[in-house]
Order: structure tokens, then C-alpha cells, then sequence
């Protein structure tokens, strides 16, 4: 199969993560052009990752007919109209998480990508790491009986970072860590055809900035399935998921990019691609925890669109906009202020 040519929208830290990931598999993927809203800071990143064209101007990449995938990394408000751009230009999509920041923008772009009949994704790398797979085969083999609660927890005092505080860059506990827990919830209970029927939620505000610190979320599913999701921005807590069932329990270790699993007090590691081929040399290494697990996303994206589909198995549209319904659930629950609710 011919590889898969990327380009990149943004040239901030997680654009540089996945870019470096890429090189882990130079035989299947290739970084063709990288767009900034500044020339200089575009050409800085192709110089960095060895990419052959820099714009400065997300328009010039969405019209590059070299770019068969662009990769969105800039910030959360943007999102939406980026997306819909290259999505308009006939240009495969994946974009970082959250997709939008409202589940009619979701929506809207899902569709959008069906009408031009063209590959869109979110962002949601945490699915295609191996664990995943395995903790599908863990309750499909019984392992740990019948599933009863989902605990996840994502916390992080980063109250310092000036976009987490901001409700206009679409800052705060959920969009910005509780979206994974979110999306783990419905990993383990929507695949095995439990229905979401009621969610409760608190959370604590900024006094000034009225987005959500920390943030609460009880779910309950068809046959009184529960969750419990924390995330926080102004706190820190034991960052792991906890699956329970009458025979046992699973825990995942940082749940969002998992090499480490405990099943019924036995661990299994699941280490990450292989990065010794990855050339570091000015580029200062990953910013973020296991970004090397980026390639495992890459791939599946890969895969999709190389057997003709528009989305993944992992990630469809489906569950996208259902993530994205929760969390505006969540928000106004709470009494989050953005403009987008």
C-alpha cells in the first residue's frame, strides 16, 4: 500500500508529537507539508521534522493535492472551522480531541464529511493502543464476570496554563482531560450494548472565569450499569480507570495512552513502539506522556482509508457525537459559560 501522505494544521507541542511518532513508521506514512497562521514558526516545524513544504496559511494546505490526510492540532475553538475547511477541500480529517466544542458543530462536520464523502476522525488515540483491545477480550472472555462499575479518573493541577483557564479557548477540567474519561465509559459499556439513560454531575468553577476546575460525572446505563468520572485541572489524583464485575476487576494505568494493565491482582505490559529509529537530534524528544503511541492512531487511520472507509472502527462518527452530547450535558449541568452552549 502507497503511504499515506500527511499534512499538519498547527505547529504547537502536540503537532510536534504526532509528527514524531510518524517517524516510527516511515514505511507507511509520509509528513508532506505543515500550515501556520505564521510562515516562519511553519517553516521552523518543516526544518525540525524534515518536511519538505511550510504554509502560512491553512488555506494554501487545504489546496496542496500532494496532502492526502491532514492532522489537526490547533486550539480547541478553532476546531470546527479548520475541520470544515480541508473537509470542503476533499482532504481526509483527523482531529485532535475534542472534535468541536458543541455536539450541533460535531454533528455538522460529520455530516459534512459523508456529503464530500471523505475520511473524518477525532482525535482519540487512547482506542487504538493494544490495552484497549485486550480489556474487550477480558470481559468477552468473562475474565472478570459481569461488568458492574467504571470508576476514571483524570486529574492534574494545571491551573497555571492560561488556556485551561479560559472558557473562549475552550479551557477547563472537561474538555481538556475529562473527554477521556468520558470516552472510556462509553468504550466499556456502549460495545457491549448498554444504553446511556441518565447522567448526574457536579463540579467546582472558576470564580472568575466560570470554567469547570474539577467536575463530577455519574452515568447510568441499561441494567443499572454505573460510571464515576473525575477530572480536574486544580488537583491531582491516582490517574487510573477501574473496571468492576462480579468475578473481579481491571485497572488501567493512565487510561488515555495505557502500557500497563492489572487483571484480577496479575499485571501485563504492553510496551510502546519501538522509537530507536526515530531520529531526536534537535527536536527535544515528546512533550506528552507515551506521545510515541500516536503511530498506533496513525495506522488504524491508515487501514480505514485504505480499505475505502470514512471512519474507524474504533472512533466512528456515531460515537463521536455521542461524546460530544455528554459533555454538553455535563457542561450545562455544571454551569459552564462558553458561547458555544
Amino acid at each position: 500500500m502507497a503511504l499515506l501522505r500527511w499534512g499538519i494544521c498547527g505547529s504547537g507541542r502536540i503537532c510536534h508529537d504526532f509528527s514524531l511518532a510518524l517517524q516510527a513508521g516511515k514505511d507507511r506514512h509520509c509528513l508532506q507539508a505543515v500550515a501556520a497562521r505564521n510562515l516562519e514558526r511553519a517553516r521552523e516545524f518543516a526544518k525540525m521534522h524534515n518536511i519538505s513544504t511550510a504554509y502560512g496559511d491553512y488555506k494554501q494546505l487545504a489546496e496542496d493535492i500532494a496532502v492526502d490526510i491532514v492532522y489537526i492540532g490547533v486550539i480547541h475553538p478553532h476546531h470546527f472551522e479548520t475541520t470544515k475547511l480541508f473537509l470542503n477541500a476533499g482532504k481526509h480529517v483527523l482531529c485532535e480531541k475534542p472534535l468541536t466544542l458543541s455536539s450541533k458543530e460535531t454533528t455538522t462536520l460529520c455530516e459534512l464529511a459523508k456529503k464530500n464523502n471523505v475520511f473524518l476522525a477525532e482525535g482519540l488515540w487512547s482506542r487504538y493502543f493494544p490495552i484497549y483491545k485486550r480489556i474487550r477480550q477480558i470481559i468477552d472472555d468473562n475474565q472478570i464476570g459481569d461488568v458492574q462499575t467504571v470508576a476514571a479518573n483524570f486529574c492534574s493541577n494545571v491551573t497555571e496554563v492560561e488556556w485551561i483557564r479560559d472558557p473562549s479557548l475552550g479551557g477547563g477540567a472537561l474538555y481538556a482531560l475529562g473527554v477521556y474519561t468520558i470516552q472510556f465509559a462509553l468504550w466499556i459499556y456502549h460495545n457491549f450494548g448498554y444504553k446511556l439513560n441518565d447522567i448526574s454531575s457536579v463540579g467546582a468553577l472558576n470564580p472568575s472565569t466560570k470554567v469547570d476546575e474539577t467536575t463530577v460525572v455519574t452515568m447510568k446505563f441499561a441494567d443499572s450499569k454505573l460510571a464515576v468520572l473525575t477530572s480536574s485541572t486544580s488537583s491531582i489524583l491516582s490517574n487510573t480507570a477501574v473496571v468492576s464485575g462480579t468475578l473481579g476487576c481491571l485497572t488501567v494505568e493512565k487510561f488515555w495512552c495505557p502500557t500497563k494493565l492489572v487483571v484480577n491482582g496479575k499485571e501485563e505490559i504492553y510496551n510502546l513502539p519501538d522509537i530507536k529509529d526515530i531520529n531526536l537530534t534537535g527536536k527535544g524528544g515528546f512533550n506528552c506522556t507515551n506521545s510515541a503511541g500516536f503511530i498506533y492512531e496513525a495506522d488504524a487511520v491508515r487501514t480505514a482509508i485504505n480499505a475505502g472507509l470514512k471512519e474507524t472502527a474504533e472512533v466512528p462518527w456515531s460515537q463521536t457525537i455521542a461524546i460530544s452530547e455528554i459533555v454538553d450535558t455535563v457542561l450545562k449541568q455544571v454551569g459552564y459559560r462558553s458561547g458555544t452552549l
